[in-house]
């Protein structure tokens, strides 16, 4: 339904637009990232799960935002292209917080969290 791809602005030097693959809580997670400017602080959006994501329609509503932060859209365990696993709030805690410190993902890691 959706493409698994963002498109790219070549516009702006210091912008950046990425679907990522992870893996969190052992299983594959997806994140889009977008902003115009990477030294922004990062929104990470959670959507509310399990079920359909945000990631196909964040473009369209989020577009503002990208000019301000770095907008991290995640496809939690269970919802869009992530593969589900055990789907309980302590999972959900626990991936979030090794999306936020992973060392594995520099944008996040460097960044401030807001």
């Amino acid at each position: 339904m959706f493409k698994r791809k963002t498109p790219v602005s070549t516009n702006l030097p210091n912008s950046l637009y990425s679907l990522e693959s992870l893996i969190l809580g052992g299983i594959q997670q997806s994140i889009l990232i977008r902003t115009d400017d990477k030294n922004q602080p990062i929104v990470l959006f959670l959507h509310g799960g399990p079920g359909t994501a945000q990631i196909g329609f964040a473009r369209r509503f989020q577009r503002q935002l990208e000019k301000e932060f770095i907008v991290v859209n995640w496809d939690q365990r269970g919802s869009g292209i992530s593969e589900s696993g055990e789907l309980t709030l302590k999972n959900y805690l626990n991936d979030a917080k090794e999306l936020i410190f992973s060392s594995a993902f520099p944008v996040l890691s460097s960044s401030s969290i807001m």
